[in-house]
């Protein structure tokens, strides 16, 4: 950590995203569990009350919350109780939100990677049991698949990787033009899940071949079932095509031979949905339908 002497002695500006940086470490810290330095907080406090007025215009909850950090010290550690600190996991939503109060103050917005990782908060039910790390359709035996076709965006087939390894799907297909995974963009977007999927390029060969051999395959597209009422084969691989152009001619041929297409219904003026956003609800709606309820992740 940057000496206290040495952070009031930089640039406003500067200052205040180094202490934005030292916030989000502290965060990660208390979501681990582990030990931070309390007298270092109050440092960090007492220098945001003498440099950065600004912090607190407006913002009593801060103000209040800046004053009580200047006034205890010691470590703060879970398994040493102290009558004077407040919880790990409230300390750790007060520092989220003075950072964010800095962030906003320094005209930054965050992006979904800058956040902290959702597998951190403490007491969010998700669809798998904490600590298992387990993608529970691969550990079921049941093979889904998502084919990225021809989308471009590497935001996007990072966020697709993302919901893909969080609804516990098998693989992910990518088609030649789609973006690469391994842009730092995918990577970012993903929250890590690149890493944690297989994946591999393909074609519509190679998915013709998975339904001769018994593989449903389906696609993401306009003039489909509704998604409320499509029936979900309990394996196979789901097409999501092009944010522009939508599922390739030959793809699209080869899902509508076999397990056909599925829309999700729109009522807005727009009628459009992001193509990560669209796979999120999809991916959501064939994890609860492929799975018995004695199946389904049970903490």
């Amino acid at each position: 950590m940057i000496n206290l002497r040495k952070l009031s002695g930089l640039p406003a500006g500067t200052r205040l995203r180094k202490i934005a940086s030292l916030l989000s470490d502290t965060e990660r810290r208390l979501a681990r569990d582990e030990a931070v330095d309390r007298r270092y907080l109050r440092g960090l406090a007492a220098l945001l009350l003498e440099k950065h007025p600004e912090i607190t215009a407006g913002r009593g909850d801060l103000a209040v919350l800046l004053q009580r950090l200047t006034a205890t010290g010691g470590s703060l550690d879970r398994q040493k109780p102290q009558p004077d600190r407040e919880p790990a996991d409230e300390l750790r939503r007060n520092l989220n939100e003075l950072r964010h109060r800095i962030l906003t103050l320094l005209d930054i917005a965050p992006a979904d990677w800058d956040m902290q990782n959702p597998g951190d908060r403490s007491g969010v039910q998700t669809g798998r049991c904490p600590g298992s790390g387990k993608r529970s359709g691969k550990d079921s035996g049941l093979f889904r698949g998502v084919f990225i076709d021809g989308i471009r965006s590497p935001f996007n087939v990072g966020s697709i990787f993302r919901t893909a390894e969080a609804h516990g799907f098998s693989e992910v297909f990518l088609s030649a033009g789609s973006a690469d995974p391994s842009h730092n963009r995918s990577i970012r977007s993903s929250m890590g899940a690149v890493d944690l999927m297989e994946w591999r390029r393909s074609g519509p060969d190679e998915a013709a071949a998975m339904v001769k051999a018994g593989l449903p395959v389906f696609a993401l597209e306009l003039g489909g079932e509704a998604v409320d009422q499509f029936v979900f084969p309990r394996a196979g691989i789901v097409v999501v095509g092009s944010e522009e152009l939508g599922v390739s001619p030959e793809l699209l041929e080869i899902a509508k031979k076999s397990a056909g297409l599925v829309s999700i219904p729109l009522t807005g003026t727009k009628a459009s949905l992001n193509v990560g956003v669209a796979f999120g609800i999809l991916a959501n709606r064939w994890f609860e339908s492929s799975m018995t309820r004695s199946e389904q992740p049970r903490c």
